[in-house]
């Protein structure tokens, strides 16, 4: 038989419906239970570092586990686009999306324009993400 490749199964994720996460200016990092920043990457080579990290390429739609930790937050943000008819984007910037990773286990929850959709990773992206950025 053959297949559509357009077509994809249910738990199967196209890494290009996520937000432009090479685009965000900045990535504030917040461990679990805090509200302020304890890290906050503005450098592009460290954005990149860390969008390789996350191995999106072998990221699949799943249902999370009971009983999961979270470990942190990643915050991806960027000054809104100026358009034409504006004198000054403005400095503020606005949330691309957030990324909650939970404590040893190979899953995350994606936020973006107000969804939620739970994503199982690589064992191996886990470890670097939570090890490096929630010791």
């Amino acid at each position: 038989t053959f297949e559509n490749p357009d077509e994809k199964s249910a738990d199967c994720f196209d890494p290009a419906s996520l937000p432009d996460l090479d685009k965000a200016q900045e990535v504030r990092v917040i461990p679990a239970g805090e509200t302020a920043p304890t890290q906050v990457l503005t450098e592009k080579s460290q954005i990149e570092a860390l969008i390789l990290a996350m191995d999106l390429d072998h990221w699949s739609t799943a249902d999370l586990p009971q009983g999961l930790r979270p470990a942190g937050t990643l915050s991806f943000t960027q000054q809104p686009t100026q358009t034409v008819w504006q004198k000054e984007a403005g400095d503020e910037l606005r949330e691309l999306c957030q990324i909650q990773l939970y404590q040893d286990a190979p899953y995350l929850t994606l936020t973006a324009l107000g969804l939620s959709l739970d994503v199982a990773i690589s064992e191996q992206a886990a470890q670097e993400l939570t090890h490096n950025l929630f010791p």
